[in-house]
């Protein structure tokens, strides 16, 4: 290994992912994603600026063109493609502490866009139309934690930390029965 040296702190976890055989380390930082390989060498030079999130999950989005997935610090999602080249878009403005990750609620076979942010769940599917938004009406609102029952039943978890409330949330935005239940992530 050889020690890489990023222009800031890495504060989040290092993703790993491995595309048409070769392995990917991913770390960020307050400025920059980087992409390396096993040895701790750039594997991957990007084409523009690249900020994540601190809430942000960082996916690979498999298809014909793999890419990866994370947020930048005022919501815009960014697609980050094997060859430096990114790809961003803008749903609606979202604060820096929002969170975000993409999973596929509905089984359809692609990942709807989640945000968290000021106490509202944001749902949005891979044409970037808007499915739900929901009002937990707290700030302190956690997650999203992404559940798969089966290929049909799938569920996104979302936390109250104030009220220590656990919820589980279907694809249209409705609490599954039974919940909340007590409790924290």
């Amino acid at each position: 290994w050889k020690p890489f040296r990023t222009g800031g702190k890495v504060q989040s976890e290092i993703s790993y992912f491995k595309v048409s055989g070769k392995d990917y380390l991913v770390a960020s930082d307050e400025t920059s994603v980087y992409f390396l390989d096993r040895t701790g060498n750039k594997r991957l030079s990007l084409k523009e600026l690249v900020t994540r999130a601190k809430g942000s999950s960082m996916r690979l989005n498999q298809g014909s063109e793999p890419s990866v997935v994370c947020s930048s610090p005022d919501g815009t999602v960014q697609l980050i493609y094997f060859d430096g080249t990114i790809k961003k878009f803008s749903l609606r403005k979202f604060s820096s502490n929002h969170s975000f990750d993409i999973f596929d609620v509905n089984g359809d076979g692609f990942g709807e866009y989640i945000f968290i942010d000021k106490g509202i769940l944001y749902l949005y599917n891979h044409n970037r139309s808007g499915l739900f938004s929901r009002d937990f009406g707290s700030e302190d609102l956690g997650g999203p934690i992404n559940f798969i029952f089966s290929a049909t039943d799938r569920k996104i978890g979302v936390f109250d930390g104030s009220k220590k409330l656990i919820y589980l949330i279907n694809k249209e935005g409705k609490t599954t029965d039974g919940f909340p239940l007590r409790g924290a992530s």
